[in-house]
This record gives structure tokens, C-alpha cells and sequence, in this order.
């Protein structure tokens, strides 16, 4: 009877891994990889407590055995879930985390360089509109501007400069919105309106109109005749031989066909800001506006490093560092001629069978050699028409230049090269062991690789100037809240006591009676912990609401 139990024990040994791999397969397919497994260790388990209790006592034993083995697998498979989901948490968690930090360099980089381009932008600005304090009014309507068209702030910036060559300061932002209209109605893009800039400010600049000029309106779509014809309270068939004629003023004109702009497609710039191209690309330009002031504070704060750097690189140590980085560049320059080198005599004693010069061991010399005559009877046997042989040859050519790589790496330069630089990190290390910097490193991975079970650690909160903890449950009572605005986790028919009833609990008296103890006095010191420990227990029974 025991020898069959040791003998099916040992059968459900051998077929508890085929089991479990098939239940885990099915499992999963059916119900997911987490609660497969947990499926999977229920039967796996079972199988392996029956093995066990048919050992002891089969039947009864065998019973017991599969529903203590299933509750195992359980308790186990339960676990299992929790490990793959706290790791699945602690990958959200982190990536949370990397992207938050990631979204403020990111920021910062395009924040500080959209400072700096309108840095420059408000140089240029106050150059031509007579001072700083003009240039910073300009570009704050230009900001406002840039959110609510099609424009953005560069662009707005870029045509407003050729305008400023024929209109005010102030005219040019009607016009540019003037445009934006046409933009919306016409479906233009930028180099159409840098094309409809020029056509105005040319005109403007003229004396009269002209048919060139007035194309920069025509093939992109504006009726220059109907809008010359309404500014002159004209018919539209007499427009062309009035402007031959120069019978109509550039400036007039200019001004005749932004009257038509505004008539035909005025408003449409808003329309167009309400449509979700518009939309998003408003909100580039305002967060080009938020990011923009990350980056003036840093462009700032840095320009005094940098003047400072300037000055600093630009004297002796900047020679300094020149003649060092002249001498660090030979090196390297001589290291890369000595790998060319190697790869080259390599390839000469395959291909040609020359003698090699610089320093080879002796077995990559003879390995040099065979390859030689391998290689040679390869190109005979390629000429005389085996189509195999070409492959051969290459493979003879790349192990030569493997070998090439392997003595240059192995030479006496390059291994002085590997030895200084481990002497540099022994170095490094033993100048900075006793340095803390390490830490906030340390911490931030040992912060990331904590799971849920964290959150319930008893870490301060602080809120509006106070201190708080994470509370905590006591089930089994507190004798003494410890501060002010401690926080506990309070359970169904639990008491809390009041301050003032908590000091006449405390000094109230009753009678107790116990019974059914038997104590022994060995010497009078027993008497008092006796008593005391009675108390202690009374007390938190009465807490609780024992009676």
C-alpha cells in the first residue's frame, strides 16, 4: 500500500509540470494572464497536496491533501497578482513621473529658445519704431494677435517689418488682420500673404497702380477690378484702361483693395479660429507665450554665466585647454592611423601575401599566412567557375580584418590607453566615496521602486501650515492619543472618548470582582505588577466596550 503511494506521488510528480504549463496555457487564453496563473497554481497545487496525502492516508488523506494543496495554490497565485500588478502600478507611477520631468525640459528648451528668438525680434523693433518701451507695446498687441488668428507670433513679427516700410505701427495690425480674413476665405498661405505684403507696400510706394501690381492680388483670388470699381464709383469694365492710363493712385488702390477685403471676407478670421486647425493652433501660440516666459527667466539668469564663461575661456585657460585638446587630438589622430595600419597590413598578407611590419603576435602571423593560401585557392577556383568560391574569399577578408581589429586592441598603445583609463575610474572613485552626491540618486531610485504598499506609510502631510500623518487603524485601542490632529482609522463599534471624559475614566473608581484565576505571590513585588497589568487590561477592555 505505501509503495503504491510512493509510486503515484512520484507519477504526479513527473505530470505536475506538464499540467501546470498546459493549465497556464489554457488559463490565460481564457481568463488572462494574472488570474490564469491563479487558476493554474489552484490545480498544480491540488494535484501536488493530493500526491501528498495519498502517501499518508489515501482517500480521506488524499482529499484533505487536494483541498489544503488548492488552498496553497491560492494564497499563492494571489500573490502572484499582486506582484504583476504593483509592477504594472510602479510602471504607470514612473512613467507619470518621467513624463512630468520630461514635459518641463521640454518646455524649457522651447521656452528658452522662443526667448531668445524674440530677444532678438524686440532689438529689431525697437530699432525701427524709436525705442524699447514702443517695441515691448507693439509685441504684447502682436502676442494677442498671434492667439486669436491664423497667425503666428514670427509671422506676425516677420510681415509686420515689411510693412512698417509704408504703413504706421498701428495700421499695420489692421492690415494684418485685414489679410487674415482673406487668408480664411481664400485659403491662402504664408507666401501668399508675403506675396499680398509686397503687392501693398509697392503700391503704397508708387505713384500710381499697375497691372503687376495689382496680380499679386489677382491669382490669389482677390477681384481688384470689383474692388477698384466700388472705390471709384465706377463701372468695373472701365478698371483696366484706367490703370493703363495711370489714372489710379498706388495708394488709392492699396487702400481700395483692403476696403474689398474687409467687405468680402471680414469676420472670417474668427470663424477660421474656431475650427480645430485654428483652434490647435492657437494653443501653440499660447503655450509658446507660457513656455516663453520660462525660458526669459532662464535666458536671464544664464546670460551671467555665460558672459562669465566668455571671459573665463577666452584667456588662459582657454589657451590652455587649446594646446591640451591640440595634443589630445593628435593622440587620437595617431591611435586611428595605427587601427588603419593594422587593417592594412592585415589585407596585404591575405590578399598579396606581403610580410607584415608592425608588432603581430606569432599565431595571428601563421593564421595570417594560412589564410593566404586560402584565399589564393578561392580566386583560382572563383576563375575557374565555382560560384561558392567568391564567398570563401570574402569570408578570408573579414577575418582578416577581424584579426586586424583584435591586435590593434591588444597592442601596447591601446592597452596603455585601457589602463589609463581604469587608473581614471580607480581615481574617481577613490576621490569621490566620501562624497553624498550618490544620494539623491539613490533615493529617487529607491522612491521609484516602491509599489502601492508605500502609500499607507506613515510619511508627514503637510496642509495649510499643519503637520499631518497617514492614519492608521488600532482595533485593539490607544491608551493615548500622542497630538493634536492625529488621524486614526476608526471601525465599526469602536468608542472614542473625549479629553475630559478620557481624565475621569482615568480617575474613576469601580468594583471589580475576578474569579476563576489562581495566582501565585512569590514576593511582594508580584503584587503590584499583578495589579497593574490587571488595570492595563480592564482598561482597554472597557475601551473597546467589553463588558
Amino acid at each position: 500500500r505505501v509503495a503504491g503511494a510512493v509510486v503515484a506521488s512520484a507519477a504526479t510528480q513527473m505530470i505536475a509540470p506538464l499540467v501546470q504549463q498546459g493549465a497556464q496555457a489554457y488559463f490565460a487564453s481564457a481568463m488572462g494572464d494574472a488570474n490564469g496563473q491563479i487558476a493554474s497554481s489552484i490545480l498544480t497545487s491540488a494535484l501536488s497536496g493530493a500526491a501528498l496525502g495519498s502517501m499518508i492516508a489515501p482517500g480521506a488523506g488524499t482529499a484533505v491533501g487536494a483541498v489544503t494543496g488548492a488552498a496553497v495554490g491560492l494564497a499563492s497565485g494571489m500573490m502572484q497578482k499582486y506582484q504583476a500588478e504593483d509592477e504594472a502600478y510602479m510602471d504607470w507611477r514612473n512613467a507619470l513621473y518621467e513624463d512630468a520631468s520630461a514635459q518641463t525640459d521640454a518646455a524649457l528648451a522651447a521656452g528658452s529658445a522662443t526667448a531668445g528668438t524674440r530677444e532678438q525680434t524686440r532689438m529689431a523693433y525697437a530699432q525701427k519704431l524709436g525705442g524699447g518701451s514702443a517695441a515691448d507695446d507693439y509685441l504684447e498687441q502682436v502676442k494677442v494677435m498671434a492667439v486669436k488668428t491664423n497667425y503666428t507670433y514670427d509671422e506676425i513679427t516677420g510681415y509686420g517689418k515689411l510693412l512698417l516700410n509704408s504703413y504706421s505701427p498701428k495700421e499695420t495690425l489692421g492690415v494684418l488682420m485685414s489679410l487674415s480674413d482673406a487668408t480664411a476665405g481664400l485659403n491662402l498661405d504664408s507666401s501668399d500673404v508675403n506675396q499680398m505684403i509686397s503687392g501693398l507696400s509697392r503700391l503704397r510706394l508708387s505713384n500710381h497702380a499697375t497691372a503687376l501690381y495689382l496680380d499679386y492680388f489677382r491669382t490669389r483670388g482677390v477681384d481688384t477690378d470689383q474692388a477698384l470699381a466700388e472705390a471709384l464709383h465706377v463701372d468695373k469694365s472701365q478698371i483696366a484702361e484706367m490703370v493703363t492710363k495711370k489714372q489710379i493712385g498706388g495708394a488709392e488702390a492699396a487702400q481700395a483693395i483692403l476696403d474689398y477685403i474687409d467687405r468680402e471676407f471680414g469676420g472670417l478670421s474668427d470663424t477660421l479660429a474656431n475650427s480645430y486647425n485654428g483652434l490647435a493652433d492657437n494653443l501653440d501660440d499660447v503655450m509658446a507665450n507660457i513656455n516663453s516666459s520660462m525660458g526669459e527667466g532662464y535666458n536671464e539668469e544664464r546670460k551671467g554665466g555665460l558672459s562669465r564663461q566668455i571671459e573665463v575661456y577666452d584667456g588662459e585657460l582657454g589657451e590652455a585647454m587649446s594646446n591640451a585638446y591640440n595634443y589630445i587630438g593628435k593622440g587620437r589622430a595617431a591611435l586611428d592611423n595605427l587601427k588603419d595600419q593594422y587593417t592594412e597590413e592585415a589585407l596585404s598578407a591575405v590578399l598579396l601575401g606581403k610580410e607584415t611590419a608592425l608588432d603581430w603576435s606569432d599565431a595571428t602571423k601563421g593564421e595570417l599566412q594560412l589564410l593566404s593560401v586560402k584565399y589564393d585557392a578561392a580566386i583560382a577556383e572563383a576563375e575557374a567557375g565555382d560560384a561558392a568560391a567568391g564567398a570563401r574569399a570574402e569570408a578570408y577578408m573579414e577575418e582578416a580584418r577581424a584579426l586586424a581589429q583584435a591586435e590593434f586592441e591588444s597592442s601596447a598603445a591601446m592597452t596603455e590607453v585601457a589602463d589609463v583609463e581604469t587608473q581614471l575610474i580607480q581615481a574617481i572613485t577613490d576621490n569621490t566615496a566620501a562624497l553624498n552626491g550618490w544620494r539623491s540618486r539613490f533615493g529617487d531610485q529607491q522612491a521609484l521602486s516602491k509599489g502601492r504598499a508605500s502609500a499607507y506609510e506613515d510619511a508627514p502631510i503637510v496642509v495649510t501650515g499643519k503637520t499631518f500623518h497617514r492614519a492608521r487603524g488600532y482595533a485593539t485601542g490607544l491608551q493615548r492619543v500622542p497630538y493634536n490632529d492625529f488621524p486614526a482609522l476608526l471601525h465599526e463599534d469602536e468608542r472614542v472618548l473625549t479629553a475630559s471624559e478620557a481624565r475621569s475614566y482615568k480617575g474613576g473608581g469601580g468594583n471589580v470582582s475576578v474569579s476563576g484565576n489562581t495566582f501565585v505571590v512569590r514576593q511582594e513585588s508580584d503584587i503590584d505588577a499583578i495589579a497593574a497589568a490587571l488595570l492595563e487590561k480592564l482598561q482597554q477592555a472597557s475601551m473597546a466596550g467589553v463588558v
